[in-house]
């Protein structure tokens, strides 16, 4: 999931940062749940905000989902417990 903001994504550094989407959780205040009715993902996932990445923008693919506002505030609090903000 990429969680940079957009002047990045779109910049000539060609990277952005993601937070990796998997479908093992345990359960971390680090991992935001994310249900497939809410993300258009095929399965439950989990958006593991403690392993925090730059990528290549050639490594990203298709949008494989789509969150809404109310996940996308819990990993925005996920994020700033991760990182102390």
């Amino acid at each position: 999931m990429v969680v940079s903001v957009d002047i990045l994504n779109n910049g000539p550094g060609g990277l952005v940062v993601v937070v990796p989407v998997t479908t093992a959780g345990y359960g971390l205040r680090s991992h935001v749940e994310l249900e497939p009715a809410n993300s258009g993902l095929d399965h439950t996932s989990y958006a593991r905000c403690d392993q925090l990445r730059a990528v290549s923008t050639e490594r990203l693919s298709s949008r494989r989902g789509l969150i809404g506002p109310e996940q996308m505030q819990a990993i925005d609090q996920a994020l700033r417990f991760v990182l102390d903000l």
